[in-house]
């Protein structure tokens, strides 16, 4: 028995020894098969006060790449001790089968609170793990690199760059105030006002003072309304944009309404008290002309309140346009505190009335514009048919994107007209004053009632990166945006221009008809193969909404190039009005 177990112990260490050279290859990888380690890049910015940006940039080597794993692919702050508090953030990656990979490089953000770390310079140890993988999805023994780099706390610095930085952009917020004045849906709401200065011209300079204004105050009044809305909004969490009220077709259709109403009273159809510039110009009566209405006359501060709510119109009239500088300054603001909101966008307002402020406290400035004469009267229409173009033009996507409601919008505004007809007969017949409220009265309930059985619209859920029912005339180069095909076109290097857009946005559809329309463009793109990926805002997109917020953009149109992967976190961005020569300049640039 004895011997039977040393017989079996011996025949244990023989197999042991036969099988050792198969277990060796096992455990010894060859040389040939150790995978490159990667290079590792760190650098340290901070946001505000008490937050430190540590960024480690990983760019790996060819044929290899790191698959998303945080016990793996990890950061770790070795030292100081002082910047214990953090957390890391991962880049979004290229999702395969349900594994996201990252090829070529990868950002790795490190998040650390200072608040209780003093001023000072320390040195930074950070451990940054990786485990590479190669083409064939083999994965390698995981690795560390330590990386050390000098960091200097310094709030005062902060603190002297942050009031420049909020200075620069409080000058680009007036600016581009000012500069909506140019824009093409301010027009017709100019060129109207242009004609009540005119008519102006004779009064005292007080009086013209007072009507500016009050037309300035109506212009920052509504804008700090909506600068308050906007901090509601971002308080509960949600994205938000300049114009944001726009992607609602109830409030496209209020907006609609009202404008039409203003249309129809260049044409004498209704007088109106309120705005002063709008249903009275013929009570200012141009010399020589023949068949006018007399209007009601007003009081001095009726036509301060008509000039205020001027102001207020200006500003929703100007909502589909983005002016240059004016996204940026948006955008900075709304990372910024509730007062920092407030004060950017009384500056806006405060740019967006300058002209007309300038008139009221200059006032010799009017006599320069051309004296009241029959021209009035036929500009008063003309403006008229351009509101009224206003108004289909503002309807359209509405009409678009809801055609199933499509007759019930124009029975609204059929009515619309009609009671506004009715309305001016009883006004411009003499009857007397009570009269004249009881028909204002019914005209008011006409309208609401129109409206509540007539304007109504079912949600559409575009979020989570559905399709919109709108179909792209896709020529090949063009792609609807999304941020998956977005990721996946930057891993393999092809170059991608993005246009965000919407339907209500003015300055987008200029741009798309004279810039991405032409023949030039299109070969461009199609020469350096370079895809555009298009993303509709019209109504409110998650997607699109997050990549906005990634770069602080807060308005339409949005317009950025990304040559390769290496400009995943930093393309180059195009201003909101472009030219064929900026693009190709820019874009050629870049090789």
């Amino acid at each position: 028995m004895r011997k039977f177990k040393i017989g079996l112990f011996l025949l244990f260490i023989f197999l042991i020894c036969a099988a050792s050279p198969t277990i060796n290859a096992q455990i010894h990888t060859p040389q040939v098969l150790q995978a490159p380690e990667p290079e590792i890049y760190l650098a340290a910015n901070k946001n505000n006060k008490n937050l430190l940006e540590i960024s480690l940039l990983y760019k790996f080597p060819d044929k290899f790449h790191q698959t998303y794993d945080p016990d793996f692919f990890k950061a770790e702050i070795i030292s100081p001790g002082e910047f214990s508090n953090y957390k890391i953030l991962y880049p979004k990656g290229l999702t395969k089968e349900g594994i996201v990979n990252y090829y070529e490089s990868a950002l790795l953000i490190i998040e650390v609170d200072i608040t209780s770390v003093s001023n000072g310079i320390y040195d930074a140890v950070i451990e940054a793990g990786y485990q590479l993988c190669d083409e064939s999805g083999v994965c390698y023994l995981p690795g560390k690199k330590l990386i050390s780099s000098r960091i200097e706390i310094d709030r005062n610095y902060e603190f002297q760059a942050a009031s420049i930085n909020i200075l620069k952009y409080i000058l680009f917020a007036f600016i581009g105030g000012f500069l909506l004045n140019l824009m093409p849906c301010v027009f017709p709401l100019i060129a109207i006002k242009a004609v009540s200065l005119t008519l102006q011209s004779n009064d005292d300079k007080k009086k013209i003072l007072f009507s500016s204004l009050s037309y300035g105050a109506g212009i920052i009044v509504s804008l700090i309304i909506i600068a308050l809305f906007l901090i509601i909004f971002k308080t509960s969490g949600n994205s938000i944009a300049w114009g944001f009220y726009m992607q609602n077709p109830k409030f496209v259709i209020f907006l609609a309404t009202v404008i039409f109403i203003f249309a129809l009273s260049m044409f004498d159809i209704l007088p109106i008290i309120i705005p002063a510039f709008v249903g009275t110009v013929s009570n200012f009566a141009v010399a020589g002309a023949e068949k006018l209405r007399a209007a009601p006359d007003q009081s001095l501060a009726k036509k301060y309140a008509g000039h205020f709510l001027t102001g207020i119109f200006a500003v929703f009239i100007a909502s589909p346009c983005t002016a240059p500088l004016l996204g940026s300054a948006i955008a900075f603001a709304l990372s910024a505190n509730t007062i920092i909101i407030l004060i950017f966008f009384i500056f806006i307002g405060a740019g967006f009335a300058t002209p007309f402020m300038l008139l009221g406290f200059c006032p010799k400035l009017i006599k320069k514009l051309p004296k009241p004469g029959k021209w009035n009267l036929v500009l008063k229409e003309v403006m008229g048919f351009i509101l009224i173009g206003v108004v289909i033009y503002l309807i359209s996507p509405v009409i678009k994107k809801y055609p199933e409601n499509a007759a019930k919008i124009f029975y609204f505004f059929f009515i619309l007209v009609f009671a506004v007809w009715f309305y001016g007969k009883a006004v411009y017949s003499g009857i007397s004053a009570k009269i004249k409220k009881l028909s204002f009265f019914i005209l008011i309930i006409i309208i609401i009632c129109s409206w509540f059985f007539l304007v109504g619209f079912i949600k559409k859920d575009y979020e989570n990166g559905e399709k919109h029912h709108k179909t792209y005339l896709e020529k090949g180069y063009i792609k609807q945006f999304s941020i998956e095909l977005l990721t996946n076109l930057n891993s393999q290097n092809i170059p991608v221009f993005i246009n965000i857009y919407a339907d209500w946005c003015t300055t987008c559809k200029i741009n798309d008809a004279i810039v991405f329309s032409s023949r030039e463009i299109e070969d461009f793109f199609i020469k350096n193969g370079i895809i555009m990926l298009k993303g509709d805002f019209t109504e409110y997109n998650s997607e699109i909404a997050k990549w906005m917020k990634e770069f602080n953009k807060a308005g339409v149109p949005v317009y950025a190039y990304y040559h390769s992967s290496k400009d995943n976190s930093n393309p180059v961005f195009f201003p909101e009005i472009l030219t064929k020569q900026a693009i190709i300049k820019k874009i050629s640039d870049t090789y």
